[in-house]
């Protein structure tokens, strides 16, 4: 990129890939750690100082707070859910395993209870009884009556709202999906509003990598009240092998997004 914002991503500046080693797409994640090494470890204190036993409490704290997460996803399983249903508990379950290698404890209990929740969410979805049809009325009634009865259900039918979150939940699969295939133009057709300087960034970072898996989680979706405009917070993981270096790498993303809707459809305009 010739021109890059002086606030790095992730910092209050657009979506723009990193410098240094490789440009990385989206928002810069505060961490990035190669998938084969592990942190060093710290030796532990002696019981007297309490720093054994508060490790022990935190490794009982994890372990029973995801296994909640597990026993949650278990349960939606057995109620029916489907892959779909279950998507966005597997997503916020797997980065909260990354913040845990990580040692990042607080965010990783986070998102393993929010992990549980969404998959509550989906075992009630799944257990909501299906609503049988209703039965034709038998009685015979008036042409005129039968025509009112028909322009007011099309009356409703038009002034029902539509809830835009799975649409915009799309839109960042498909930006994830695009990221994916190395394909600019696929990258720009996801995510129109993505400015000249940000499309010189991605092309020189998809050109340095390889084996990309994206895996971003969309919550805290904001839709204005005109309806138009909308915001959502999305986070989650890039892993990818630096061709450079030749390492596997894998980075965390925060970021927000925003989206306009134009000609009955939303769009991604924004990334910061």
């Amino acid at each position: 990129v010739a021109i890059l914002p002086e606030t790095g991503p992730g910092q209050g500046g657009d979506n723009q890939p990193p410098s240094e080693p490789v440009r990385q797409p989206g928002p810069a994640p505060r961490e990035t750690t190669p998938v084969t090494e592990r942190p060093a470890e710290v030796p532990e204190k002696t019981a007297r100082t309490g720093g054994p036993v508060r490790r022990a409490s935190t490794d009982s704290v994890i372990s029973s707070i995801k296994g909640s997460s597990i026993d949650a996803r278990r349960r939606a399983v057995r109620a029916g859910a489907s892959a779909r249903s279950l998507l966005l508990g597997d997503s916020l379950h797997s980065i909260a395993d990354s913040l845990v290698r990580e040692g990042r404890i607080p965010q990783a209990v986070v998102l393993f209870s929010r992990a549980s929740t969404a998959f509550a969410d989906a075992e009630q979805e799944a257990l909501q009884p299906e609503r049988p049809p209703e039965a034709p009325d038998t009685v015979a009634q008036p042409a005129e009556q039968i025509a009112d009865n028909q322009a007011d259900t099309t009356a409703k039918v038009v002034q029902a709202p539509t809830d835009p979150r799975p649409e915009i939940i799309n839109l960042i699969r498909v930006y994830s999906e695009a990221i994916e295939s190395r394909d600019i133009q696929a990258l720009r057709a996801a995510y129109p509003g993505m400015t000249r300087d940000q499309e010189k960034g991605w092309t020189e970072f998809l050109n340095t990598v390889e084996d990309i898996q994206v895996n971003l989680v969309t919550d805290g979706i904001t839709i204005s009240t005109n309806g138009d405009t909308a915001t959502a917070s999305v986070m989650g993981t890039y892993l990818y092998r630096n061709t450079t270096t030749n390492r596997t790498q894998r980075q965390n993303v925060e970021f927000f997004a925003q989206f306009v809707k134009r000609a009955g459809s939303w769009q991604l305009t924004s990334l910061k």
